[in-house]
């Protein structure tokens, strides 16, 4: 084992978005921390006293604690660094920042993965148009809530913008690596706004593996 144990530390694999959730919300946070990369083909034995599960991504804090699950771990770091804002101060814009990830994100991961396992070539008619649903649903409610955006909450960047963000990358990068893709439909103009935004801040380019990094990770699964 060679991490510190003294520094918060995280445990990923680049290619994973839960990974990058929790990546992006320590750096718009500006916490300081380390990464010990974990190999998904050959976990260490002694990952387990880290997370018993084995999974990605773990959270290790300098009192000894392991933090799982990436929407709680960005819930915690929220909560230590109430001044980057990731959750907005007003109940009810809080509330909304949750529903949009009930109501779009949560349907969206599942979708996102199925999109690597189908059989060869492009992903089937029926299962594009489900994704589409979602963004379709997704532009509607970024419409919904700020019209003008670019983010979820209008000017205010939130944890409605990281959750979704990660996936929505990917959902790209899986769909090139089949042949497809989902850039310029209509109907999703108010969600190109959004994605460009989400991709282009700082804390989200620092965290996302090179294209090369997807590809290999994809041709390995194989």
């Amino acid at each position: 084992m060679t991490y510190n144990p003294l520094k918060t530390t995280l445990f990923r694999n680049r290619v994973c978005p839960f990974v990058q959730r929790v990546s992006i919300a320590l750096e718009e946070t500006k916490m300081n921390y380390d990464t010990f990369d974990i190999d998904p083909k050959n976990k260490p034995d002694w990952y387990k006293t880290i997370n018993p599960q084995l999974k990605v991504p773990a959270l290790r804090l300098p009192n000894g604690t392991s933090l799982v699950e990436s929407a709680l771990i960005v819930d915690y770091i929220s909560e230590v660094h109430p001044e980057a804002f990731l959750y907005p101060l007003n109940p009810l814009d809080k509330y909304k920042v949750r529903l949009f990830g009930v109501q779009v994100t949560e349907k969206l991961v599942p979708l996102t993965y199925r999109i690597l396992t189908v059989d060869d070539g492009a992903p089937s008619v029926e299962h594009r148009e489900k994704v589409l649903d979602i963004l379709k649903l997704a532009n509607d409610k970024l419409n919904e809530n700020s019209n003008e955006g670019p983010y979820f909450l209008g000017e205010q960047y939130s944890v409605a913008d990281l959750l979704l963000s990660t996936f929505a990358y990917r959902t790209e990068i899986f769909s090139k690596l089949r042949g497809d893709t989902f850039e310029n439909i209509k109907g999703l103009e108010r969600y190109y706004v959004w994605k460009e935004a989400v991709s282009n801040r700082p804390s989200f380019i620092k965290t996302i593996a090179p294209f090369e990094v997807f590809k290999e990770a994809y041709e390995g699964s194989k």
